[in-house]
C-alpha cells in the first residue's frame, strides 16, 4: 500500500510539474485570403477580409496573425512571404510555425455585384462566395472546410459588398471557436514547437579560439534587455495603444451624429512602433508615435480595429466603437413653384401645356429618390430639383415623394385645376391673384412648459402664457383674420418630436401670403462645453439636454424651410439659456445671438422677452383673464397690446413695430428694470390686427 501512494504521489507531482513547464496562451490563428478568379470587387476590398475576421477572432480571444504581418527574415525568404501570401499551403505552414500559428485559415473569395429593381428602385445586390480550409500547421490536417456564400443590397455597390464581407467575419468567427480550441494543449505545443525547428534554417555560431563563454552569458545574450535612464531593464510587453479621439466615455458607445471622424491616438514602445494599421490600413504616424487618420461613418454601429507593431514583431490591437444616430426623420420638401392658393390648389390656364415643379428636398441623410406623378428626377447636391412635367385635362394631382437611404418618406400632393380667372404661372416672377384682397389666414403655434419630469426646474405661468396667446388668436377668426388654425402644445405635450413635428407638419401648411406666429415659454439651457442652446422639452432635464432637448440650430432650420414658402414668419420667446435656472424665473437670454443667427428673410420678425444676461419675470399679479392665475411680464404685454393698447396712431390697426414699442416700455415698468425685451424685424412693418 505504501509502495502505491508513493507511486501515486509521484504521478501526481509529475503531473503538476508538467503542468507548470506549459504556459497556457491563446491560440494563434494566421488568416490569409486570396482573389478567386473573375472576381469584379478590389484587392483591397478582398483582402479587408482578413482584418474583418482577424478583429471578429480577436473579440473571442484568439491571437491572430493576417498576411499583411508577414515580412522577410526570422527564417523566412521574400519568396517564402510571397508564395505564403498567394496561397501555397508548404509555404502558409512555414510562415504560421515561425511566426507561432498553430492553426491556418486559407480562402478565396469572390464577389460579384449586379444591378436589381426593388420595389421600383435600383438597387446594388453584391454576392461573395467564400470557400475556406482551416488547417493545423503543426501536423498539415484539416481540420474544416466549406464554401459560403453571403449577399446583401444597397443603393451604394460598396455599402452592399461591405455588408456581406461584415456578415463572412461574423460566421467565420463563429466556425473557428466551434472547431479550435481556445488555448492549445501541452501535446499541441509541443507539435508545433517541433514543426517549427524542423523548418527552421540551421545557423552555424561563429566561435573565436579565445571566446569562451559560458552557460551564464551565453542566457544573457540570448536575452538582451533594454534598460531605462535609471538602469532598471525595461518590459517589452508589446505596444502600448492610447486613443484620443473619439475621447473614453467610461465604457459607453461613443455617439455621432457627423459622418465624418478623425481616429487619433498614440502607439507607445520602448524598442519603437514598425506599422500602425486602422481596419487593416496602414496609417502614417510621427515619431512619438502619433497617429491621425480619417474615418468616414455608417449609419448605426461602426467598429475600428487599432493595431500596433513594435520592430521586435510584437502586435497588440484596441478596438473603437461609434455609433452614427440612425436617421428616423422623414425629408422636408419645400416646394417654390407652382403657386398654390389656400385650398392647396394649382390654378392652371386652361392653355397651359406644360408646368415647372421647382423645389428643395432637405434631409441630414443622403436621398435615395425624388419622384414627381411616379417618374424618378434628378436631383443637385444642395437637394435642389426642377422638372416641367406635362399637364392635360385629365391631370388631377401633382405629387411629390422623397426618400432618404434609411427608408424615411414624405410625400406631398397638390390639386390640379383650371381655369380661366386661375393664377397665372411664370418662370421669372411670383405667382399673383387676379381676385380681390381677402384677410390672410393664421397659422399658429404655442408652446409652454410648466411642469417639468424635474420638479425642481418647474416654472408657474408658462403653460397659461401659450393657453392666453392661443385663446387670443382664435377670437380674431372672422376678424383680423379669414381663418386662423392654432396648435397648442403644453407640459407633457413638449418634446421635441412633437415640437418639429409641429413646425413642418403644421406651420407647413401656411400659404405664401398667410402669417405665421409661433411662440415658445419655458427653460432653456446653454451647454457648458458644446457652447450651444437647448430649449427643454417637458422630459428634459440638465443630465438629458443632449439627447432630449431640442437644439437651437434645429429649430432655426425649421424656420428657415418655413421662410421659403411663406412671406411673414413671426417668432416670440420667452425663453433663453442661463447657467443656473430658478424657480419663479426664466432662463437669462442671448436673443442677440438667436436673432442673428437666422439667415435674412422677408418679414421675419424676432420678439424676445429679454436680453442677454436677464431675466423673464412670472407673477401671479400679471392677469388678463379670470380663467389664468398669472402670466409672464411679456406675454402679459405683449396680449395688451395687441388688444389695442399699442395703437398710438389711432388708425384701429395694431403693427408689429407699434406692439414692440408698448412691451419695451411696459417690461421695464413692471419688472423695475430687471427685464428688457428685444425686437428684430428683417422686412417692412407688418399691420397684424384690425381693431374694429
Amino acid at each position: 500500500m505504501k509502495k502505491i501512494a508513493i507511486i501515486g504521489i509521484c504521478v501526481l507531482m509529475t503531473g503538476l510539474f508538467a503542468s507548470a513547464g506549459h504556459a497556457a496562451s491563446p491560440t494563434k490563428v494566421m488568416i490569409n485570403v486570396v482573389e478567386e478568379s473573375g472576381d469584379s470587387s478590389s484587392e483591397a476590398m478582398i483582402k479587408g477580409t482578413e482584418m474583418l475576421i482577424a478583429r471578429e477572432l480577436l473579440n473571442n480571444q484568439f491571437d491572430v496573425l493576417t498576411s499583411d504581418d508577414l515580412s522577410e527574415g526570422k527564417g523566412l525568404s521574400d519568396k517564402d512571404v510571397t508564395a505564403a501570401r498567394k496561397g501555397s499551403m508548404t509555404e502558409m505552414r512555414k510562415a504560421a510555425a515561425l511566426r507561432g500559428a498553430a492553426y491556418i485559415l486559407s480562402a478565396k473569395a469572390k464577389t460579384s455585384v449586379s444591378e436589381e429593381n426593388v420595389i421600383n428602385m435600383k438597387m446594388n445586390k453584391a454576392v461573395t462566395s467564400f470557400s475556406y480550409r482551416i488547417v493545423n500547421a503543426a501536423t498539415g490536417r484539416t481540420v474544416d472546410m466549406d464554401s459560403v456564400s453571403f449577399s446583401s443590397a444597397d443603393r451604394s455597390a460598396e455599402k452592399a459588398a461591405h455588408s456581406t464581407y461584415q456578415k463572412l467575419s461574423t460566421e467565420m468567427a463563429q466556425r473557428i471557436q466551434k472547431k479550435l480550441p481556445a488555448e492549445l494543449s501541452a501535446k499541441q505545443s509541443k507539435e508545433l514547437a517541433g514543426y517549427k525547428t524542423s523548418v527552421m534554417p540551421s545557423l552555424k555560431p561563429k566561435v573565436t579560439a579565445k571566446a569562451v563563454v559560458t552557460p551564464a552569458m551565453d542566457m544573457a545574450q540570448a536575452s538582451p534587455q533594454k534598460t531605462d535612464i535609471s538602469g532598471a531593464p525595461q518590459k517589452s510587453g508589446g505596444p502600448e495603444i492610447v486613443i484620443l479621439n473619439p475621447p473614453p466615455n467610461r465604457g459607453f458607445k461613443t455617439v455621432s451624429r457627423q459622418k465624418k471622424l478623425n481616429i487619433e491616438g498614440l502607439a507607445v514602445d520602448p524598442t519603437g512602433i514598425s506599422e500602425v494599421r486602422i481596419n487593416g490600413e496602414k496609417v502614417g504616424y510621427d515619431p512619438k508615435g502619433h497617429f491621425l487618420h480619417p474615418v468616414t461613418l455608417s449609419p448605426g454601429e461602426n467598429r475600428f480595429l487599432v493595431m500596433a507593431v513594435n520592430t521586435a514583431g510584437k502586435m497588440v490591437s484596441k478596438e473603437v466603437a461609434v455609433d452614427r444616430d440612425q436617421d428616423s426623420v422623414p425629408p422636408d420638401i419645400v416646394l417654390l413653384r407652382p403657386g398654390v392658393t389656400r385650398g392647396f390648389q394649382v390654378a392652371i390656364k386652361p392653355k397651359v401645356k406644360n408646368t415647372i415643379v421647382d423645389g428643395m428636398i432637405k434631409d441630414e441623410s443622403n436621398l435615395l429618390f425624388v419622384r414627381i406623378n411616379d417618374t424618378e428626377i434628378p436631383i443637385a447636391e444642395n437637394g435642389h430639383f426642377l422638372y416641367e412635367m406635362p399637364v392635360n385635362d385629365a391631370t388631377r394631382n401633382i405629387s411629390i415623394e422623397a426618400a432618404d437611404i434609411h427608408g424615411n418618406i414624405a410625400r406631398k400632393s397638390l390639386e390640379v385645376t383650371r381655369g380661366e380667372n386661375a393664377w397665372t404661372e411664370s418662370s421669372s416672377s411670383p405667382v399673383h391673384s387676379s381676385g380681390p384682397a381677402v384677410k390672410p389666414v393664421l397659422w399658429g403655434m404655442a408652446i409652454g412648459v410648466s411642469k417639468y419630469s424635474s420638479s425642481a426646474i418647474n416654472l408657474r405661468y408658462a403653460d397659461q402664457d401659450a393657453m392666453k396667446l392661443a385663446k387670443f388668436f382664435e377670437s380674431q377668426a372672422g376678424k383680423s383674420f379669414s381663418e386662423v388654425h392654432f396648435k397648442t402644445l403644453i407640459n407633457d405635450q413638449v418634446s421635441r418630436n412633437s415640437i418639429i413635428e409641429g413646425i413642418t407638419r403644421h406651420l407647413g401648411m401656411a400659404a405664401p401670403n398667410d402669417i405665421i406666429f409661433l411662440f415658445v415659454a419655458g427653460h432653456g439651457i446653454k451647454h457648458r462645453q458644446s457652447g450651444s442652446y437647448y430649449f427643454m422639452p417637458a422630459d428634459a432635464d440638465f443630465d438629458t439636454v443632449l439627447s432630449k432637448g431640442l437644439r437651437m440650430s434645429d429649430f432655426e432650420e425649421s424656420i428657415k424651410i418655413l421662410s421659403k414658402n411663406v412671406n411673414k414668419i413671426i417668432v416670440a420667446m420667452d425663453t433663453c439659456h442661463s447657467g443656473a435656472l430658478e424657480v419663479g424665473m426664466r432662463g437669462s437670454g442671448d436673443s442677440e445671438d438667436l436673432a442673428a443667427a437666422m439667415n435674412a428673410a422677408s418679414g421675419l420678425y424676432i420678439l424676445s422677452a429679454s436680453k442677454a444676461g436677464e431675466v423673464s419675470m412670472e407673477s401671479d399679479k400679471f392677469k388678463l383673464d379670470p380663467k389664468f392665475s398669472g402670466h409672464g411680464a411679456f406675454t402679459y404685454t405683449l396680449v395688451q397690446a395687441m388688444q389695442g393698447q399699442a395703437d398710438y396712431d389711432k388708425d384701429n390697426y395694431v403693427s408689429l413695430n407699434e406692439v414692440f414699442q408698448f412691451v419695451s416700455r411696459q417690461v421695464p415698468r413692471l419688472t423695475s428694470g430687471q427685464q428688457h425685451p428685444y425686437f428684430r424685424m428683417q422686412g417692412t412693418d407688418l399691420q397684424l390686427l384690425k381693431l374694429k
